[in-house]
């Protein structure tokens, strides 16, 4: 009797296992490149352009926010427009003299980047002698879509 009860038991367990839906699956993080450039005018915001290789391709026009916390921590947002929708990232970062380097995470996305997850490396630099100064981003890290 026992077992009849612990058989029926895993028999309706298993049941209710396949009744559940099935999870989400993302897909797997692969690198991403986004590379910007523009003019810095002194005040924030910075605009230019971008271009992104790797998970995606796309390029269209950048908007980025700066500030320091302190003089020598900066922290932004950059906003990535393109036709495919848009990109918000928050990036967090040390400068030394014409450099700057930090980490990076993808806040949210529209469009074709609303399921768009993904974070790494902040690389910029500018030449100091420019100005406007002629600024360069590259985020390198890895991404994916859920």
């Amino acid at each position: 009797m026992k077992a009849r009860v612990s058989i029926g038991l895993a028999l309706v367990m298993v049941c209710a296992l396949l009744a559940l839906p099935a999870p989400a699956l993302a897909t797997p993080p692969e690198e991403v490149t986004i590379e910007a450039e523009g003019l810095y005018y002194g005040s924030s915001p910075y605009m230019g352009d971008f271009f992104a290789s790797g998970l995606f391709f796309d390029s269209g026009s950048v908007t980025i926010w700066t500030w320091y916390s302190n003089w020598f921590v900066v922290h932004s947002y950059a906003l990535l427009e393109s036709a495919e929708g848009s990109i918000l990232i928050h990036s967090q970062g040390l400068r030394t003299g014409t450099v700057l380097e930090g980490r990076w995470v993808i806040l949210s996305g529209t469009g074709l980047y609303e399921n768009l997850h993904g974070e790494g490396e902040l690389n910029a630099h500018f030449e100091p002698s420019d100005y406007p100064l002629h600024i360069f981003w590259t985020w390198t890290g890895k991404a994916h879509f859920d």
